[in-house]
């Protein structure tokens, strides 16, 4: 089924632990499959201009804003389960007043067109087809409708507006606005509805409760991402991949964003090289045809604040030129001592209709963060866990790390009467950070005395990255059905510096009673390095359905990569890399079992240049990453309720490993493999309700590695099974109308680091989350959240006896006050 606006032009017609995994993905799964949508029968028709209606009996709970009427009709799909095609183009400079409560659907459509001047009329149980008066001939006849990709609205997959925690389309992992049913990969989408319900502000935020995904962060501006135990190396903004260096931070604002869509498994087929953990894609917020403003303040826990503003609307008369600002300021300290941050965001963009079918996009985002950091704690020197205090800070009150993004895009697109597509996209991205810091290092802390060793660094660096992307899409009838072919070109530049000082170990502190006015020691230049990398590459992909049930996707890539690595001290290239035509196929198979349900089968590959040589003076070739991933996914209530149930395994190949022969040189013999099962339920069950629930389990470990390495977990400190669950439920009607009630929690097993011959093992551990909530108004709500309501004690990440182990945050509390557009 189709949840969005089909635009019809005018005049055209148509073991025990993994059976433990298997039993939770199943049952998962079973509860999805087990709800039973039935539609009941209804009709309108067009009488003098009037709509006139037999209403449905059973009611839904509508929750849509003022905003322009294609949005509005969009979101009426997604939340009365019925399919809306338009007949024509509908005028610009339609608004639709906001319809909110119980209502049938009839009632909601009604107010939706009030003032219009259009009509609409039902040519079945599911599908309305809106239209002017004269172009109606007494009852109106929908053909197969030609889907306009990304023409209808701006953004197919726009949740904002939507209320919703499911997505509706995504282009991660294809060009191609794509329902999620039709993604044969493990998807997910953080929508904004659960981005302000949960109260996610950074990235870290999101893909802490995001299935699969797993955060190891660093200090309190690098957060890594970690998908089927590898890191997520590079962002996408729009579909276009930027490379990003842990040195610049991975903890991204998200208020400037719409969506943020998760690909889990390989994306070299639109990525190039990269990890084969997956793909994470930033879908930015775009102007609305009218003018609207929001905004939200939060206060919480540990003096958090936050203040957000969003203002959009058009520039010129016609509403062919938009416009839209949004910022955010956040100063916050933390549940351990010493710790705080400060950041600024800005983001602007100008959206201009250059013809009927061009579009242009310019904007540009700035984000900034200011952080007094900590490097968390070390265990005792017997590889035993501190049994502090939460509040335990190791470091110095100079510790310091700030963070400057400057983020450019220009984007044109153009459609094509028939459904064609072509679009240009380009991005400049300008980072610079610096910091100076002291951190526990040295094997741990004496436990009878507590001392432990301080070492201090301090380095800067600076990134510039460009990515250009240039692709078309073109729609084929075939066989009765819409064929897909797809081909593009893209380019990407970075250039990247970073220069280290160090002090060496120049004081200690005790852990039982440490202190931070500590001294700042002298730094001594200890390394200068650069790197420049350029990649280009072609690529294609083909949607073919010989019949109405079936999909064959077929696509592939072929990669020119080139490297050169520099040591800035001596100022020499240490290396210079560079890889031909390196092929990259991808091929799937979707089959649709019913209207509600479909099963897939996909391989996907990427690739990961290398720069070890061999004793012949020769660079390995670049490691290969192998994924081979079987599904099912269901789509209820028009996929305003979506499912997934999937088992994969990645092999990662060409790993560099020491020489055994040759020391100093390398082979490529090495080769990881990841493999487990993902569960996901994302959306509303049920009138009233919002649900996100996954489980993943993910097993890890050396296939073919050094004698210390074979056979053992290669990521043992991102925990096999973890468990998510959100549900919120909203009262529409009676003495609690307007109320919101949210719970849900996360639950990890056991993980472990491996230090020397030292095993540091967390148990596992369960949080359990709460929000309460209420509207004020129609459009102004205020909301109550409590994090680890048991306040249960646990450390979320392990590193090693020196230092990196973090507590989990304690119990908090956050109170936020929103206006909605």
């Amino acid at each position: 089924m189709n949840c969005g606006i089909e635009q019809q032009p005018e005049g055209t017609g148509h073991g025990a632990t993994l059976r433990v995994s298997l039993a939770i993905a199943t049952a998962l799964s079973a509860t999805a499959l087990s709800i039973v949508v039935a539609v009941p029968p209804a009709r309108a028709q067009a009488v003098d201009g009037q709509v006139q209606v037999v209403q449905l009996s059973n009611e839904k709970a509508f929750d849509l804003p003022s905003q322009p009427l294609t949005t509005a009709l969009t979101q009426f799909g997604q939340q009365s389960g019925m399919q809306v095609t338009v007949h024509g183009t509908l005028p610009r400079d339609l608004t639709a007043p906001a319809v909110r409560g119980p209502m049938t659907s009839e009632e909601a459509l009604n107010r939706l067109l009030a003032g219009s001047g259009l009509i609409y009329t039902r040519s079945d149980d599911a599908t309305v087809a809106i239209e002017r008066p004269s172009d109606n001939n007494g009852s109106a006849i929908v053909l197969d409708p030609i889907t306009v990709e990304g023409s209808t609205l701006r953004d197919p997959g726009q949740t904002e507006g939507t209320g919703s925690y499911a997505g509706s389309q995504v282009s991660v992992g294809s060009k191609i606005p794509t329902s999620i049913r039709e993604t044969p990969q493990s998807v997910s989408v953080v929508t904004r509805q659960l981005m302000e319900d949960r109260n996610y502000t950074s990235l870290e935020d999101a893909m802490r409760q995001t299935t699969g995904m797993n955060v190891v962060r660093t200090d309190e501006t690098r957060s890594p991402v970690y998908s089927r135990g590898f890191e997520v190396d590079t962002f996408q903004y729009d579909g276009v991949t930027v490379r990003n260096d842990n040195s610049f931070g991975k903890s991204l604002d998200l208020y400037t964003y719409d969506r943020v869509e998760v690909l889990r498994g390989p994306s070299g087929l639109f990525q190039g090289s990269g990890e084969p953990g997956g793909a994470i894609n930033f879908v930015r917020k775009r102007p609305l045809d009218d003018f609207a403003y929001g905004g939200a303040a939060r206060v919480g826990s540990w003096n958090y604040y936050r203040g957000e503003a969003d203002v959009t609307g058009p520039l010129t008369d016609n509403k062919r030129v938009r416009g839209r600002i949004v910022a955010a300021y956040e100063d916050r300290e933390y549940f351990y001592d010493v710790a705080r941050k400060e950041r600024p965001v800005l983001y602007g963009t100008i959206e201009a209709d250059i013809t009927e079918s061009t579009t242009l996009s310019v904007g540009s985002t700035y984000q900034q963060d200011d952080a007094v950091i900590s490097y968390g704690l070390p265990t005792f020197d017997n590889g035993e866990l501190l049994d502090v205090d939460r509040s335990t800070f190791i470091g110095a009150d100079w510790n310091r790390y700030e963070l400057e993004t400057v983020s450019t895009f220009a984007d044109i697109e153009h459609s094509f009467d028939d459904g064609a597509k072509l679009q240009l996209t380009t991005r400049y991205v300008d980072r610079s950070a610096g910091g100076k810091y002291a951190f526990s290092l040295g094997g741990g802390a004496d436990p009878n005395t507590g001392l432990v060793q301080l070492h201090g660094q301090k380095f800067n660096s600076k990134q510039e990255d460009i990515s250009i992307d240039a692709h078309g899409y073109v729609p084929l009838q075939a066989f009765g059905q819409t064929q897909k072919l797809l081909g593009g070109f893209d380019y990407k530049y970075s250039d990247f510096d970073k220069n280290y000082w160090d002090s060496g170990i120049f004081a200690s502190t005790n852990v039982y009673a440490p202190r931070s006015d500590i001294p700042e020691p002298n730094f001594v230049a200890s390394s200068a390095s650069g790197l420049n990398t350029e990649q280009y590459g072609l690529y294609g992909q083909a949607r073919l359905k010989p019949t109405g049930w079936l999909t064959g996707i077929f696509g592939g890539r072929l990669s020119w990569w080139q490297s050169e690595a520099r040591d800035n001290l001596i100022g020499q290239t240490t290396s210079d890399t560079s890889i031909e035509a390196e092929g990259t196929p991808y091929a799937a198979i979707v089959i649709d079992a019913n209207d509600a349900a479909s099963f897939y089968g996909s391989y996907a590959s990427i690739f990961q240049p290398q720069t070890a040589t061999t004793v012949a003076g020769d660079v390995l070739p670049p490691r290969v990453g192998d994924q081979y991933e079987a599904g099912v996914k269901i789509g209820l209530f028009n996929d305003n309720l979506i499912g997934h149930l999937a088992a994969f395994q990645v092999q990662d190949q060409n790993r560099a490993l020491s020489d055994p022969n040759n020391p100093g040189f390398s082979i490529s013999a090495g080769e990881v493999r990841s493999r487990g099962i993902e569960a996901e339920i994302s959306g509303s069950p049920a009138e009233g309700w919002q649900l996100l629930t996954g489980y993943a389990y993910t097993e890890s470990e050396y296939i073919k590695g050094s004698a210390s390495q074979t056979g053992t977990a290669f990521r043992p400190t991102i925990p096999k099974h973890v468990f998510n669950l959100w549900a919120r439920y909203k009262f529409y009607e009676g003495p609690l109308e307007g109320l919101s009630i949210g719970g849900g929690g996360k639950v990890a097993s056991s993980f472990f680091v491996q230090s020397g011959n030292l095993r540091i093992e967390e148990d596992g551990y369960v949080v359990a989350n709460a929000q309460l909530g209420y509207d004020l108004t129609e459009d102004a709500s205020v909301s109550l959240s409590v994090n680890n309501i048991l306040d249960e004690t646990y450390y979320e990440k392990l590193q090693g006896t020196s230092l990196g182990n973090r507590f989990g945050e304690p119990r908090s509390f956050w109170l936020t006050l929103r206006k909605n557009f």
